[in-house]
């Protein structure tokens, strides 16, 4: 074999090689895809623990695979495992700072984690780049709101409703800010426009409803709330704050009767066996009221209201030391005792404490 047949043949090994190698690449590649497009069609059916094993895989695959990183957060998060989440959310942007949207889903898992400082700067980040994502700026207000700034709340929901008028949340969470903050004027005319945008927004009827309530207009806020369990009739605070009304208007059947089906609806909800507990103890009942009061101190032993309410219901049974020991529970929890009860008290057992 001639010195140009050995090179011709060399050269046509080499190109079998190459074409042998680019062929298994495309192959890989190809698997890869198939792989991901699996993950991903698992993720859009929420199958969560199908998708983790697929993006699992891959990483395994290929250690710097950034989409299998990210997506495999995702699957986290669906499973509620927000903790391991992060960890991939983070090697993804490592491994490719560009993906920034992933900064958006790290933000509302680390507000699934209460860690709203962090939820606030990742939601910055992304803004940054995606200024008019009008739910991001819902994410980051709600994290302001929960950290305390319903004031950089508002800002923020404001500026989402200049992007998407139509954006009935929204206007909802506005309406909760400016509650919190007692601008209730402002407050009704925010959930008043959420409500038009989604006429069966039962949340936002509720929070309209305690608006009212919160301004003593009571016959208001008693329709705010039959609407909202009309819509929902499954709503335990509705009916809970139903019977707050009915109760500030002397109508303690129908108040009783609430907050029985909240009772019903959230067996443990202790504020409504404290509230069923004041109503009965109003309309005379004081073992009914005690019973309740008792029950609610079970579920819920630090809440200094109900051992005023409860003390106050055994001073009319003429029980002072158990009425005595109520007042002094309730002022270790830091409850204000009103001057009425504890001058009542004093009267009623001839002592001072």
């Amino acid at each position: 074999m001639t010195q140009k047949e050995i090179n011709d043949t060399v050269k046509w090994v080499l190109g079998l090689l190459v074409i042998a190698l680019l062929w298994s690449l495309a192959q890989r590649e190809s698997s890869t895809e198939r792989r991901h497009d699996r993950a991903d069609e698992y993720l859009d059916n929420e199958q969560y623990d199908k998708a983790l094993a697929e993006f699992t895989q891959l990483i395994a695959s290929d250690s710097c695979d950034a989409l299998a990183y990210s997506g495999r957060a995702i699957a986290h998060c669906g499973m509620g495992a927000y903790q391991t989440a992060i960890p991939d959310y983070n090697r993804a942007l490592e491994i490719d700072p560009s993906l920034t949207p992933l900064y958006s889903g790290r933000a509302e898992t680390y507000f699934s984690l209460g860690a709203y400082g962090r939820c606030i700067d990742d939601c910055t980040i992304y803004l940054e780049v995606f200024p008019r994502d009008h739910e991001a700026y819902v994410q980051r207000g709600l994290a302001y709101m929960y950290k305390g700034d319903p004031n950089r709340a508002i800002a923020d929901y404001s500026r989402a409703i200049e992007i998407a008028r139509g954006y009935a949340l929204a206007y909802y969470n506005r309406g909760c800010a400016y509650s919190a903050i007692r601008e209730y004027d402002h407050a009704v005319e925010d959930f008043t426009k959420a409500i038009g945008l989604n006429p069966t927004d039962a949340e936002a009827c509720w929070e309209r409803g305690e608006v009212y309530a919160r301004q003593g207009w009571l016959p208001r806020a008693l329709v705010e709330f039959t609407r909202c369990i009309e819509l929902d009739p499954n709503n335990a605070d509705a009916y809970h704050s139903r019977g707050l009304a009915y109760c500030g208007q002397d109508r303690y059947a129908e108040a009783i009767a609430d907050y029985s089906r909240a009772i019903e609806i959230v067996p443990d909800y202790a504020d409504a066996y404290d509230s069923r507990g004041l109503a009965y103890f109003r309309r005379g009942d004081i073992e009914l009221g005690i019973a309740d009061f008792n029950r609610s101190i079970e579920l819920d032993p630090n809440d200094g209201i109900t051992y005023v309410n409860r003390g106050w219901a055994f001073c009319r049974k003429r029980d002072y030391d158990k009425a005595w020991a109520d007042v002094q529970r309730a002022k270790e929890l830091g409850t204000a005792v009103p001057e009425v009860f504890l001058r009542e008290l004093r009267a009623a057992s001839g002592r001072e404490n």
